[in-house]
């Protein structure tokens, strides 16, 4: 039954319920008048009972069936919503089984991102840097062009926090004397097999990248790069595409 007919089916019994019990409750009323008049006792022996206590009765159960109908059991709903998955929003941000540290070094273009404010100044030409230093670690290096026509350049590190997939990593940017007070997750959730694109996200979705190893990205791998964010409930309305020249 439609939302609409519902809702009309529910106004018809409201009303008709309505009608049941005032007319019940005035036969009851007559009845009561009419047997205290002659004070005769029911005779239970000969199979006949008073309609105005039957009546009643009948109607009520029959109006329960209707109500149950029009209204099944919050019960059996919820019974219901547990056997379907739970919208990828409300699941937690997954990164990708495993990343081949040699095939991700080396640069990357910016292809969209989710608006930063520590990218504000960027207009186009973002790209990122990645070097494996000799502690483990990994040196990056991000670039792009302001609105001004200069190249701004930020030089961080990152660490990882996975060292057998190398999915889980944290970034910092910022170093006081080498102690490095903040730093930021930065997981890869999508991944091509063949390392044409990536995606980074953070486990609250604050933050999101598409990188590709090429400045352009053709449709077809870019629609699969949307695909693996919104399948960590990230919405790609959220994504500006970064200019590349």
């Amino acid at each position: 039954m439609s939302g609409l007919g519902t809702e009309i089916a529910k106004m018809q019994l409201k009303a008709r319920t309505t009608a049941i019990y005032l007319s019940d409750a005035k036969k009851n009323q007559e009845s009561n008048r009419f047997n205290n008049k002659n004070e005769k006792p029911i005779n239970k022996d000969n199979g006949h009972h008073n309609n105005a206590v039957i009546t009643p009765v009948s109607r009520l159960i029959t109006i329960a069936l209707i109500t149950a109908t029009l209204h099944p059991p919050a019960l059996a709903q919820d019974e219901r919503s547990l056997t379907q998955p739970p919208p990828a929003a409300a699941r937690g941000v997954q990164p990708v089984a495993a990343v081949d540290v040699e095939r991700f070094l080396g640069s990357w273009y910016e292809i969209a991102r989710i608006p930063a404010w520590f990218q504000n100044r960027c207009v186009k030409d973002t790209t990122a840097h990645y070097q494996l230093r000799r502690d483990g670690k990994i040196t990056v290096i991000n670039r792009c062009v302001t609105r001004g026509g200069n190249i701004d350049q930020a030089n961080g590190l990152a660490r990882v926090l996975d060292p057998a997939t190398t999915t889980r990593l944290q970034v910092s940017f910022v170093s006081l004397l080498g102690w490095r007070p903040f730093w930021g997750d930065y997981w890869i959730i999508g991944l091509d097999p063949d390392y044409r694109w990536l995606v980074v996200g953070d486990p609250k979705r604050q933050y999101g990248w598409i990188l590709s190893r090429s400045f352009v990205l053709e449709p077809a791998l870019l629609e699969a790069a949307f695909l693996s964010l919104e399948s960590n409930g990230y919405a790609r309305e959220r994504f500006v595409l970064t200019p590349q020249s």
